[in-house]
């Protein structure tokens, strides 16, 4: 560029961007989770190469987590004080640790650096460290591909498309090169998100909502109004009403019809597409919006497809809605990456193709970050193997070269300008010019000679070929060879053939595939393999000739006799004439690249030091000439015109796909028996139509100029025109109407049979709908049903507590009321002690077996300053309380107090009742007048957003801890209502219980009340001193009555010390 400006005069600038605007985060995708992808996975091939060379290339870029991780890992190993962040930045100005891209991105190529100069076994050791999590994962995706690349691709394509939307990695640009692969990725991310939008449906009853509405609305009456005069609809107030009640009815039906919003891939804060905007973007009269067309329906789900194949409208409405930012998934092929204004946030690689080169990579994957929108862009490999990941990542981009070398064609078009436009010689000229001395597609310092050369050399044959006339003015045949330029040697040899009066002309009077079969030895040549001949001859196919046929002798001694008449003797010539304007000729040694002292011009067109071994310019054919040519020429045997024919030994056998086509039509036999894929032989066929069509133009435009001079034409030429070009077009129009046909009826069938499989689908999923839903309800009755047998228990157990509590509150009572009575003297008086006396209010007592003789009442003694009353004339006689009955036999035994009796119904509790007498007998009898402490262990777990609930104490000097109350609320509560629910009561917590221990903490309060304050599990140790404090009797008292449940309760009148 810099020389073609020059050459006008003009400076030119070059200005280098390196980096990108924003960092590239790559991803793989296992068929379940998305992973992060280190870059230095793709290092793992070249840890084993040798440990000079070194194995981390200068294009493979680490963002800023990567570089941060591959600090982490690989300053374990080495020292790196130096690059820690916090030692590196510091030496920022002001210590700012607002770090901008360009100073991180530093810093990560220092990691790198120092990555570089740690031993080999620290690379292999870090780099394997970095990639095991990647590694994992190209091994569940290489397992996955066994069972078939479109089938893995289709099977988890939802999922990660999911992954991508949930991540908000959205939108997202799918590259996959076939184009019926794009539509069927496309297809089946719309099938996933119609079934979950199905059983949305289904599950809400959205069917059941609309009928209802629409029966609503249909209940409305349509006003019908009148036309005013300036036409606009009157209506009456009430018929107003109607109208907006039956607009926010449509409204309302409107929206369940839609797709909802959570189940299509729209990106974040935009509205999903409707049918009215979509028939706004579509054109009504070339392509209108297809509510019926599969592609059309996607884009309502925020899913488009774009190729080469779509039609135009179509694919110009994806880029606009995806621009627009209400598209969440494009699924492509490699046009978008070739300068389409469709970034994105993600590039995703779903499946491996041949096409998939490094520069392919690059291209589609700077469709990811839009600037000003994303801060950092994502690519996820979907579908790939490790190893090809690997090439892509670190793979060499190729050089940018032209693909237009100087060939006879180039020139003889270049001469065909100029005569066409005389004013323009100059122009011409100068392009010529510029063509000859900056050539794209070898720059080398000797590569403007070689140029100009060879453009003197196509001149000079030209002319002599009958295609130039003295004065420099084109021949009539000269538009046959640039009319069909791209076709170059075959253009030359048809040429060669209509020069020869007579040949086309005898070859056309046989049968018409003779011609065709010409034409497919000069053009579209394509090779055949040698397993592919040699299967043929074990089929012995009979539909298709497969193997082309050789040409005919006298076609092939034309061709051999203008190879050898004056080419390549001509191409010496000017060679030679070439190296002597040479200014620095090329004479250094091949390996030592040492030049002689001395050089002496010479004509020789080898190597010098090949020249040794006897070989001078005797080369026999063009493709010699080039293999074995000094370095500094350089010449490629497509430059020459020249149709290389082997008439005895073919090295190169051709394809008769062409030929085959022409006789039987049939499509499936290029695939069957020419091994044609089945996405190539439309384009092969429709080249070649295309190439036919341009010739027989060519030819027919000669035809009317050879006439108007009245000179004859030769039958070939008319055939070329008529009847062969025709003969094909037909054949490849019915090919393609059958091959329509069939692909219609197969899309059909698919179409029934989907449809089918939907319907029974939806059936066999209604039927499991209606089988979980009765299900549900046989649950939810059953839970209901435990919930009230839990409640009922719930209000026993309550109850039970109540008795519980009202019974410790009688048995107080009775202590209280015992210990007034027994310092009273007097005696049982014989209306209490009686047999059938009872007490007020209380049931007749039971007797009670071995219980002692009631106890001697204790006479009144006067205390203090009261005066002394002696004898019967003073206080009256007071009966004492009876505690106790007599054993069993006893006269005057009264009967049992039963407590049962006392607080439950007349009708049978739902246990055996605990009488009163039962629980006042003695613990022995011979016990001592005082009761001996007990102690017992209780283990006590408390919530961690509870408390314990006790209320305690200690005196100064103190080694335990005393109960002094007991909380509503609380773990202490809990545990007393478990124990009193259970079979022992005893380990109750107690109002004046000592705790002697908590979780082995002994002798010291403080100690125990913080652990019981910390802990959530505690383990007591609890001292409790016995209930009676009598020394009258040596019977303990017991009124415990909690394994009794009442059916109903009774109020228990509260006893006084009265």
């Amino acid at each position: 560029m810099r020389k073609l400006q020059a050459q006008q005069q003009r400076e030119l600038h070059v200005l280098q961007q390196v980096g990108r605007f924003n960092d590239l985060q790559p991803w793989v995708f296992d068929g379940k989770h998305l992973h992060r992808l280190h870059p230095f996975f793709a290092l793992q091939p070249a840890v084993h190469a040798s440990a000079r060379e070194k194995i981390r290339p200068e294009n493979l870029h680490l963002i800023p987590e990567d570089a941060l991780q591959l600090y982490d890992v690989l300053s374990s190993k080495v020292d790196l004080q130096t690059l820690a962040p916090e030692a590196y930045f510091a030496s920022l100005p002001q210590g700012s640790w607002n770090l901008s891209m360009q100073e991180v991105q530093q810093w990560s190529k220092s990691v790198g650096e120092a990555f570089d100069r740690a031993a080999r076994d620290v690379q292999v050791a870090v780099v394997r460290e970095l990639t095991e999590e990647a590694g994992a994962a190209f091994g569940c995706i290489e397992e996955d591909l066994r069972e078939g690349s479109r089938q893995c691709l289709e099977a988890r394509f939802g999922f990660l498309v999911e992954r991508l939307q949930s991540a908000d990695m959205l939108p997202a640009i799918v590259f996959h090169d076939s184009r019926v692969g794009c539509e069927g990725l496309a297809i089946t991310l719309g099938n996933y998100l119609r079934a979950k939008v199905e059983k949305y449906r289904r599950d809400e009853k959205i069917q059941y909502k609309i009928e209802a509405l629409v029966k609503q609305r249909d209940r409305i009456p349509v006003p019908e109004g009148r036309v005013g005069k300036d036409g606009v609809v009157m209506l009456k107030p009430e018929e107003f009403d109607d109208v907006q009640q039956r607009k926010s009815l449509d409204a309302a039906i409107s929206l369940l019809q839609m797709i909802p919003r959570e189940f299509t891939v729209t990106p974040q804060g935009r509205t999903q597409l409707t049918d009215s905007e979509l028939e706004e973007e579509f054109d009504e009269k070339r392509d209108p919006f297809n509510p019926g067309h599969v592609l059309h329906i996607l884009l309502l789900y925020g899913i488009g497809v774009h190729h080469a194949g779509l039609p135009a409208v179509y694919r110009q409405v994806v880029e606009r809605l995806f621009r627009m930012q209400r598209l969440g998934v494009v699924v492509s092929t490699s046009t978008l990456a070739l300068g389409i204004n469709m970034p994105s946030k993600t590039s995703v690689f779903a499946g491996d193709s041949i096409y998939l080169s490094p520069m392919q990579f690059q291209q589609e994957a700077g469709r990811a970050g839009r600037r000003g929108f994303d801060l950092r862009g994502h690519i996820v490999f979907f579908g790939l193997a490790g190893k090809k990941v690997q090439r892509l990542l670190v793979g060499e981009l190729p050089r940018l070269e032209g693909s237009i070398p100087m060939t006879a064609s180039l020139a003889l078009r270049l001469l065909m300008k100029a005569q066409v436009l005389p004013q323009a010689e100059d122009f011409v000229s100068q392009a010529v010019a510029r063509l000859a001395s900056c050539p794209f597609f070898c720059p080398s310092k000797s590569i403007p000679f070689q140029q100009a050369h060879l453009f003197q050399f196509f001149v000079r044959h030209l002319f002599a070929e009958g295609f130039l006339g003295p004065a420099r003015q084109v021949t009539d045949y000269a538009g046959f060879v640039a009319h069909v330029w791209w076709e170059e040697p075959g253009n030359f040899a048809l040429v060669s053939l209509l020069q020869e009066r007579g040949i086309l002309t005898e070859l056309c009077q046989g049968p018409r595939k003779n011609l065709v079969a010409v034409l497919c030895n000069f053009f579209h040549r394509r090779p055949l393999e040698r397993w592919h001949s040699r299967t043929r001859l074990k089929k012995r196919l009979k539909s298709s000739v497969v193997e082309l046929p050789p040409l005919p002798q006298k076609i092939i001694s034309i061709l051999r006799r203008q190879k050898a008449k004056s080419m390549l003797q001509s191409v010496i010539w000017q060679l030679q004439r070439l190296v002597l304007s040479l200014e620095n000729p090329n004479s250094a040694l091949p390996l030592s690249k040492v030049q002689p002292c001395t050089s002496t011009p010479s004509k020789a067109l080898r190597s010098p030091f090949m020249m040794l071994s006897g070989r001078k310019n005797d080369f026999v054919s063009l493709q010699e000439l080039c293999a074995e040519l000094r370095d500094d020429l350089h010449l490629e045997s497509e430059m020459f015109p020249v149709l290389e024919v082997e008439p005895d030994v073919r090295a190169v056998r051709l394809n008769a796909y062409l030929l085959d086509f022409y006789q039987h039509g049939q499509v499936d036999a290029l695939e069957r028996d020419n091994k044609i894929p089945h996405t190539e032989y439309w384009t092969l066929l429709e080249d070649f139509m295309f190439f036919l069509r341009a010739l027989a133009s060519v030819a027919k435009h000669r035809q009317h100029r050879v006439r108007q001079r009245g000179e004859a034409t030769e039958l070939g030429e008319e055939v070329i025109v008529g009847g062969t070009v025709e003969r094909f077009a037909k054949s490849t129009w019915s090919a393609l109407t059958s091959r329509v046909k069939t692909l219609l009826n197969k899309a059909m069938r698919e179409v029934v049979l989907a449809e089918v499989e939907q319907k029974v689908q939806g059936k066999v999923e209604e039927l499991w709908a209606k089988g979980k839903q009765a299900f549900s309800q046989a649950q939810q009755k059953q839970r209901e049903q435990m919930q009230r047998v839990l409640e009922e228990v719930a209000q026993c157990q309550a109850r039970q507590a109540s008795l519980t509590a009202e019974n410790e509150r009688l048995r107080e009572a009775l202590r209280t009321l015992s210990s007034k009575c027994s310092s009273l003297p007097g005696y049982v008086p014989d209306s209490l002690a009686s047999p059938g006396s009872t007490l007020a209010g209380t049931p007749p007592l039971q007797e009670e077996p071995n219980y002692p003789a009631p106890f001697t009442p204790i006479p009144f003694a006067p205390v203090g300053d009261f005066p002394s009353y002696a004898g019967e004339a003073g206080l009256p006689e007071v009966p004492v309380m009876p505690l106790a009955s007599p054993g069993v036999g006893a006269p005057g035994c009264p009967a049992p107090l039963s407590l049962a009796e006392a607080l439950g119904p007349p009708a049978a509790p739902l246990r055996t009742p605990l009488s009163l007498a039962e629980s006042l007998v003695p613990e022995s009898d011979v016990g001592s007048p005082q009761s001996q402490n007990r102690s017992f262990s209780v283990t006590i777990a408390k919530a961690p957003d509870s408390e314990l609930g006790l209320d305690v104490s200690h005196e100064p000097g103190g080694k335990v801890l005393r109960v002094d109350g007991i909380r509503p609320t609380g773990a202490v509560k809990a545990w007393n209502q478990q124990c009193l629910a259970s079979s022992t009561p005893e380990q109750a917590i107690a109002v004046g219980d000592k705790i002697t221990s908590v979780n082995n903490v002994a002798a010291d309060p403080v100690k125990m009340l913080k652990a019981c304050v910390s802990q959530q599990t505690l383990s007591l140790e609890i001292e409790r001193e016995g209930p009676n404090t009598s020394p009258v009797r040596s019977g303990v008292l017991r009124a415990e009555a909690t394994e009794f449940i009442p059916r109903t309760g009774l109020e228990v009148p509260t006893t006084t010390d009265d």
